[in-house]
């Protein structure tokens, strides 16, 4: 089946690009899928995949597992005619997701934007419309955590993979927002600035930079009151959480 969309940004979907919506419920399909998605750079020896996913089970036990949870996979994805390259590939020893089948992944476009963004020469990048579009079009592929609410009971070996996956992304999401809502400010576009910017204090709720661009923003549009609302916010958590008082910049 061609023309994948796959979506980890929040919780799992997939799509086809015709047919719509695939369903996929079964927790370690999930799992195994988007391990492979995301370290699609390589083949995954079956050994290594079965103490992922399935670390207490007898050896016998996990292996049929395994051939059980890929069926259900090559099911649900379809399968290739043949001019189309397949999406998964596997043999006796190792599994892998196929880099070059048709497909698009929310988490690889989200960073090639940013890669874009930073291969762009321009003197300041919050005054570059170019690169405005991209950290939108970023932004708007955010539909929450990468694989929201999804865990894996007794695998910690992948709850640590997956942990690594959402921080590192975090870091990158902020980034994004941080940058989308200085560009939004300096184009005079208010509203969505201050959209961005507590879509910000949603992953940074301790981040006085944050905090200082949402009550600029406001401030800018006339909403005083607001902003002072915002100030309270975080003079409050940074005391409740850290033990500080808002810095001078941010006071």
């Amino acid at each position: 089946m061609a023309g994948l969309i796959f979506s980890l940004l929040g919780q799992l979907h997939i799509e086809h690009r015709q047919l719509g919506a695939i369903p996929l419920t079964n927790r370690k399909a999930i799992g195994l899928l988007t391990y492979l998605l995301i370290e699609s750079d390589h083949a995954h020896s079956r050994d290594f995949l079965l103490g992922l996913l399935w670390p207490d089970l007898p050896t016998a036990a996990a292996q049929n597992n395994l051939r059980v949870t890929w069926a259900q996979l090559q099911k649900v994805l379809g399968t290739s005619s043949a001019d189309e390259q397949p999406h998964l590939l596997g043999d006796r020893l190792s599994l892998r997701f196929n880099p070059l089948s048709d497909y698009e992944l929310d988490v690889t476009r989200f960073r090639a934007l940013i890669a874009a963004c930073r291969r762009h020469s321009h003197p300041d990048p919050h005054d570059c419309a170019e690169c405005g579009a991209r950290l939108r079009e970023a932004a708007d592929l955010v539909r929450g955590d990468f694989l929201a609410q999804f865990s894996l009971a007794n695998c910690m070996q992948f709850d640590e993979w997956l942990l690594m996956q959402r921080q590192q992304l975090q870091v990158e999401i902020t980034a994004v927002l941080e940058h989308l809502a200085a560009f939004q400010e300096r184009a005079g576009q208010l509203v969505e600035a201050e959209r961005t910017a507590r879509r910000l204090l949603e992953y940074d709720s301790l981040s006085e930079a944050a905090y200082r661009q949402l009550m600029r923003v406001l401030s800018r549009g006339d909403q005083r009151s607001a902003a002072l609302d915002v100030y309270e916010t975080c003079r409050h958590l940074l005391a409740a959480e850290l033990g500080l008082a808002p810095t001078v910049e941010t006071v």
